[in-house]
């Protein structure tokens, strides 16, 4: 048997085994993630590890269910990954993780960050008009994507309103998405209430090409008095003051007294990505 172990151990150094103890990696932390390129790329960020060589980057794509490596950045003193507009073109929207590495020993993931806006469906409002208890006409985000309606009247913050700019009678053909510090017509803004920021709206034809906020300079939609909103429609609301922020609503019906719409919210500040397609 004593004459074995120089034969084992030379054939462990030859399988490239190592002898001893194996050296942990720390997981990195705060993974952090942010808008850049325009607001079509991202920037992911996170705390050195102290004894890493490097660190790998892991990505899920929307609707999959494995992440796949994509890459890996060195030296261990680097700190973060940028993915431009043409990366975010080819990979789409997705959720990443990073780890560190040394040699062939790799950490645990590090928190999740993600690309994917946060959806929700059958949101209703209503015109200003309307009385039955509930009835709403405002709507708010909070920057976790999170929205519920409000009272126009309500001193906590909101972001959208809806109003046909008729006095008292109710036209669902003139029905306008409006920020909260503009007023069609008739209708005085409140002098008290909540403080609310100003919000900027756009119509879009296609949710893959979403204007740069700063170009948006509307704060009502659609932009003549004569014309409503319709079903199917695609707005982006620039919350200027908060964030800033995307959302992305689709008209989905338009009833006799408001409107019900999707939203989808990115909680990336400045981020004006929907879908994976370049905003032109």
């Amino acid at each position: 048997m004593r004459n074995l172990i120089p034969f084992i151990v030379g054939l462990l150094l030859i399988c490239g085994c190592e002898l001893g103890p194996i050296e942990e990696v720390a997981t990195p932390q705060n993974l952090t993630i942010e808008a850049c390129d325009n607001g079509l790329g991202i920037r992911l960020s996170w705390d050195m590890v102290e004894n890493a060589e490097g660190y790998r980057i892991y990505f899920k794509r929307a609707g999959e269910n494995t992440y796949t490596r994509i890459d890996e950045v060195t030296p261990g003193s680097a700190t973060s990954y940028t993915q431009d507009a043409d990366a975010i073109d080819s990979l789409g929207l997705g959720d990443y993780y990073v780890t560190a590495f040394k040699g062939r020993n790799e950490s645990s993931p590090s928190n999740v960050v993600s690309t994917i806006p946060v959806f929700e469906d059958g949101c209703r409002i209503y015109d200003l008009d309307v009385t039955t208890p509930g009835g709403y006409s405002a709507y708010n985000w909070e920057a976790d994507g999170n929205g519920e309606p409000r009272s126009y009247n309500s001193t906590d913050d909101w972001d959208i309103y809806l109003n046909d700019g008729v006095d008292e009678a109710i036209d669902n053909s003139k029905f306008h998405i409006i920020s909260p510090d503009t007023a069609l017509q008739w209708f005085q803004i409140p002098a008290e209430g909540a403080d609310n920021g100003a919000a900027y709206i756009a119509k879009v034809d296609d949710p893959s090409n979403i204007p740069l906020g700063t170009s948006i300079t509307t704060k009502y939609q659609p932009e003549s008095m004569d014309e409503g909103i319709a079903s199917g429609d695609y707005y982006v609301v620039y919350m200027k003051d908060e964030g800033p922020f995307y959302v992305l609503l689709q008209i989905t019906r338009i009833l006799d007294n408001g409107i019900e719409f999707d939203y989808w919210f990115q909680t990336i500040p400045n981020f004006r990505r929907f879908v994976a397609q370049p905003a032109l």
